[in-house]
């Protein structure tokens, strides 16, 4: 913070800005929004995790009460596929079907749309649709779905395999073949489900006369959901605009776009009345992108003084049936995590990741980090077994010293600054370690179990380089700030207006800071990644600074 203010905001615990309307039921989220003339639309999925349709009778559906548009994939016409945040080199894309044609793969996938005048209609709608499905062979278990002769999710590739990307650096060879002690491990790391407050949703609405595309959605990206919705619409980007609301949750599961909000948005063009999509609870556990789904194994070369000379790691990634934008995310931020705060100067990694008949995976909760973390400091208790030390002792042998920085892993991960032995030591204090390991033993004497458990991470925050911000000084003399940062229950409100009027040495209750709205916000990001202070902030700061100036 510059001299010229003082810091009376910053680091004060305060009353959060945006609660009283959330705690009063005065919210507004998508399903809250009542448009003119707005119909509903509802979706038949799929029974099966693999199987060929033969037929879809839609008849009796198009003839049920209230119902406006009854769409199979034919009606739905030629879609551009879901562009990829990241695409490897040599990665077998496995297409992602908004509405299912010959074959569904996954159990969830909708094979037809019903829009009607009510929720109810639509879904009473939905159970006039006859489908008739002849089950093929299914792999649900990414390890199974490498072997010879395993069923293949999606035939045509001729693999499950989707891409294979190894990470080496120093001399791994050597290091093992100089090993006092090699240690193994292998962690299964299970599929998890996000279940934010709020499922997702989306209300897609289209004016002819300005030729205008408006989509209310349930998202952490407003700007990337916008650009990857415009370029499978293949709609102009600038008449699109994206609004995110009031968002129940997301972290990470409401980052990518989904095939129910862009059947959506290509409906409402095509009828001309809005239409609102809310997910239940039931599709959203289907159809929501799941987090970890992994299998990993290590082997580390240890010294006989318990430091780690070498390490090599295989990770088996489960994609699910097909990739969402942001499903390479996890086993990209999996290598640079993998490693942890240690200086392990050999090591190698091979990440492997598979099409399985189950719902897709993408980020949720440390987007690849836990995975890495989990297996590493499985790694070090190992370690620690076989030469007899402290879990305590060899993670402090091991902890890259302070001297050592900038350093860079022998992956290439660059870390600027740090001092973890420090923060190791900080925290033994405060929890009174060798109380704790007294007090296990006397407790493990009378045959009972105590565990304690050690563990050090260092974690990529900020991630993906940049956010934006304005903030303009009304006429009134209050300050409007805008941020390219969208809030899904992290207080952005708050913190911006904190940071906001400590830059300008105003108060923070004159602050009004906006967010969620592509036409208001200058080009942004998102929120993801422990990225919204560091990032999102600090351009409120400059622009207050420059403002101020």
């Amino acid at each position: 913070m510059p001299e010229t203010t003082q810091q009376q905001y910053v680091g004060r615990p305060l009353k959060r800005m945006e609660d009283p309307k959330l705690i009063r039921g005065q919210g507004q989220y998508v399903e809250d929004l009542k448009l003119s003339g707005l119909v509903y639309l509802a979706f038949l999925r799929s029974p099966y995790a693999h199987a060929r349709v033969i037929a879809i009778r839609t008849d009796a559906a198009r003839k049920a009460p209230g119902v406006i548009r009854v769409v199979t994939a034919k009606d739905l016409g030629p879609l551009r596929p879901i562009p990829y945040l990241v695409a490897l080199p040599g990665m077998k894309q496995a297409r992602c079907q908004y509405l299912a044609d010959e074959v569904v793969d996954s159990t969830g996938v909708p094979v037809a749309a019903v829009v009607a005048e009510s929720p109810s209609l639509a879904r009473d709608a939905i159970d006039l649709i006859e489908v008739e499905y002849e089950p093929l062979p299914a792999v649900s278990d990414p390890e199974l779905a490498l072997r010879p002769g395993a069923p293949l999710a999606h035939p045509e590739l001729g693999t499950n395999q989707a891409f294979s990307l190894p990470v080496k650096g120093g001399d791994v060879g050597g290091a093992f073949a100089q090993a006092t002690h090699i240690v193994k491990v292998r962690v299964e790391h299970n599929r998890i489900a996000g279940v934010p407050m709020e499922p997702r949703g989306v209300i897609a609405r289209y004016d002819p006369g300005t030729e205008e595309l408006t989509v209310w959605l349930t998202t952490q990206t407003p700007f990337s959901a916008r650009a990857d919705l415009a370029a499978i619409l293949d709609f102009p980007e600038q008449k699109l605009r994206l609004i995110a609301p009031d968002v129940g949750g997301g972290f990470g599961v409401k980052g990518p776009l989904y095939r129910e909000e862009i059947v959506a948005a290509t409906l409402a063009r095509r009828l001309g009345r809005p239409i609102q999509w809310m997910s239940t609870r039931n599709e959203d556990l289907l159809t929501t992108h799941h987090g970890r789904a992994a299998v990993s194994e290590a082997e580390a070369a240890v010294s006989k003084d318990g430091e780690l000379t070498g390490l090599r790691v295989k990770a088996i990634f489960d994609l699910g049936a097909h990739l969402l934008s942001h499903s390479i995310v996890p086993p990209m931020s999996h290598s640079v995590h993998v490693l942890g705060p240690y200086r392990i100067p050999n090591a190698e990694l091979l990440s492997i990741g598979v099409y399985t008949n189950t719902a897709p995976t993408g980020p949720y909760r440390g987007s690849g980090r836990p995975v890495g973390v989990y297996l590493i400091e499985r790694v070090m208790d190992e370690a620690a077994r076989v030469t007899g030390l402290d879990p305590v002792e060899i993670r402090r042998r091991n902890l890259i010293p302070p001297e050592a920085f900038p350093y860079r892993t022998a992956f290439g991960t660059p870390y600027d600054s740090g001092d973890y032995a420090r923060a190791l030591d900080r925290v033994v204090e405060l929890a009174d370690y060798r109380g704790l390991r007294r007090e296990q033993a006397e407790v493990r004497k009378r045959g009972e179990i105590m565990g304690i458990g050690v563990a050090a991470y260092v974690e990529s925050t900020n991630v993906l380089g940049w956010e934006s911000g304005v903030v303009r000084v009304e006429r009134s003399g209050k300050v409007t700030a805008i941020t390219g940062s969208s809030p899904h229950g992290q207080g952005h409100e708050t913190t911006f207006a904190q940071v906001v009027a400590d830059s300008l040495g105003v108060a923070y209750e004159d602050v009004a800071v906006r967010h969620g709205d592509t036409l208001g916000a200058p080009q942004a990001v998102g929120t993801f990644g422990s990225r919204s202070a560091g990032l999102g902030g600090s351009a409120l700061a400059q622009a207050a600074m420059e403002v101020r100036e």
